[in-house]
């Protein structure tokens, strides 16, 4: 409950309680005024009257005994008539005229004779004076010369006491012409069923580590008129001078934020509610908390430092947390570690990992990878990471595990490496020894290497220059082979070796051999 207690002419500041409007100097205030009438000839309760001077007007807005002594005129009644602007009181101290529940007039006065008040009923238009189900007090005293009080509540029906613009009205008289009243004050209590603060549950006041897209509860308010709506604040800045949230009418007790804050930030929030009569609470008190950081990657492959043998690496990381959980990759490869000019730059990564698609020089290579939110946030850049791409031991450019088998091929001429000691020259024959030069070791990447290194080694054995045939020891014969001989053998040998065996259609393993080469 509710309870505003008010002199006749009220300066209210939103207090609940008992406020003295002595200071007020002005008649009407903006809250109430007062009348007073010594020209009726009848008992009727309204009738011409004349707005109270200021002075009158302190001594009723006051009570310290300072009594207004109305005027008096022969054989006329006196009237004090008291209006209370019941819409700018729930106003000012945040209820609505639906949320009344009880209306209070205390009178204190004296006169010779009888003094009597009596209620407005707007609804019927008429004046009240008797007790009833809606009203019931004192509403007549006899004469006195001292102080007494008329007392009275309206509990019932309250808009029908009201003007459509919300004014309570009260008016006071004798019983008797020709005699005057005086009031020492008029006091104004108005109860009425308080509209609750809301409580605020999540997030936690000074809890930290909350989403960037988070959820606002707070628990249902009572008292004035339901249903009702709510109001909420966020800020980074406890004056909440440019809040992030400021939303109205929320017919329900919680608000999800879906825009998104910002990341390792400190925010304050509060709530108040608004009833059906247009009415609000007061504010929470405001409670802070903090989003969680948004982590960077860290890269798990390569390792730093480490060598892959291969030009075309997988490159793997760790995923971010914080944010708002949509998260894309940037990441960055270069020759460089300040990352000036870049082997790689791809951005919108979905994955924790990435494959080349094109060779990698074998160099010492720089890497690092940053997170992107859904909301545009991005975190700091990883660790750099250096390794180097080298070639799979094959020399090959692709992953290691594809690899070829080496072979040992000459590109050198046949050189004389010695003359026997006893040479026997005839018209048609000189025994000559040659050998191939040197091994050389490389990969045949084309068929045609491979051919071409036969051509070059039986043009150098059959030079024009040199003997027309070749001697050939057999056990302890040697005989004199012509080249063309040869010639035609090692033709036939390649042929047999290109063109399978025999009529299975089946090729030839050392075929085989060559094609994996290639």
């Amino acid at each position: 409950m509710g309870l505003v207690i008010a002199l006749l002419f009220l300066s209210m500041f939103g207090s609940v309680g008992f406020v003295r409007g002595d200071t007020e100097t002005a008649n009407p205030s903006t809250y109430h005024k007062a009348y007073y009438a010594a020209t009726a000839s009848s008992t009727e309760w309204d009738c011409p009257n004349t707005e109270l001077l200021t002075a009158n007007y302190n001594a009723i807005a006051s009570s310290d005994d300072s009594y207004y002594a109305s005027p008096t005129s022969s054989g006329k009644y006196t009237y004090v008539r008291f209006e209370y602007n019941l819409t700018k009181i729930a106003s000012d101290n945040s209820f609505s005229l639906t949320d009344i529940v009880n209306i209070n007039i205390l009178i204190e006065g004296k006169s010779s004779y009888d003094i009597a008040c009596a209620v407005y009923d707007d609804t019927d238009s008429l004046w009240r004076n008797t007790n009833s189900s809606e009203i019931n007090g004192i509403f007549v005293v006899t004469s006195s010369t001292s102080d007494v009080n008329l007392d009275f509540d309206v509990n019932s029906s309250i808009d029908d006491y009201l003007d459509t613009n919300g004014i309570f009205k009260v008016s006071t008289r004798n019983s008797v012409v020709s005699e005057g009243i005086s009031i020492d004050y008029v006091v104004l209590t108005v109860t009425y069923n308080s509209l609750t603060t809301p409580a605020l549950f999540s997030p936690t006041s000074g809890g930290t580590g909350y989403s960037t897209l988070i959820d606002f509860d707070w628990n249902v308010s009572t008292g004035g008129t339901s249903p009702y709506t709510y109001e909420i604040m966020v800020d980074n800045d406890l004056t909440f001078g440019s809040p992030d949230v400021n939303v109205t009418g929320i017919n329900v007790s919680n608000y999800s934020y879906t825009t998104g804050l910002t990341p390792a930030t400190t925010y304050y929030w509060k709530v108040r509610t608004k009833d059906a009569g247009g009415a609000y609470s007061a504010w929470t008190s405001t409670q802070n908390f903090t989003t969680a950081s948004f982590v960077a990657p860290a890269i798990t492959t390569p390792v730093s430092a480490g060598s892959v043998s291969t030009v075309t690496p997988t490159f793997g990381w760790s995923a971010s947390t914080g944010g708002d959980a949509n998260y894309t990759y940037e990441l960055m490869v270069s020759l460089s570690n300040s990352f000036a000019t870049t082997v790689l730059d791809l951005t919108g990564l979905t994955g924790t990992s990435y494959t080349m698609t094109s060779n990698l020089t074998p160099d010492t290579h720089y890497i690092k990878v940053r997170a992107k939110d859904g909301l545009g946030n991005y975190t700091s850049w990883s660790s750099t990471i250096t390794f180097v791409a080298n070639p799979p031991s094959d020399g090959g450019g692709g992953s290691s595990s594809s690899s070829t088998t080496p072979v040992v091929v000459s590109t050198q001429e046949p050189v004389l490496i010695s003359t026997p000691a006893t040479t026997t020259t005839t018209s048609s024959n000189t025994s000559i020894w040659y050998q191939i030069g040197g091994p050389i070791t490389y990969t045949i990447g084309e068929v045609k290497n491979f051919f071409m290194w036969i051509w070059e080694s039986f043009v150098g054995l059959f030079k024009s220059n040199q003997a027309e045939s070749i001697d050939v020891t057999l056990g302890s014969n040697t005989y004199g082979v012509p080249k063309i001989l040869i010639l035609f053998g090692v033709a036939f040998v390649l042929y047999a070796m290109l063109n399978g065996n025999g009529n299975k259609g089946k090729k030839n393993i050392l075929f085989k051999k060559v094609k994996k080469w290639v």
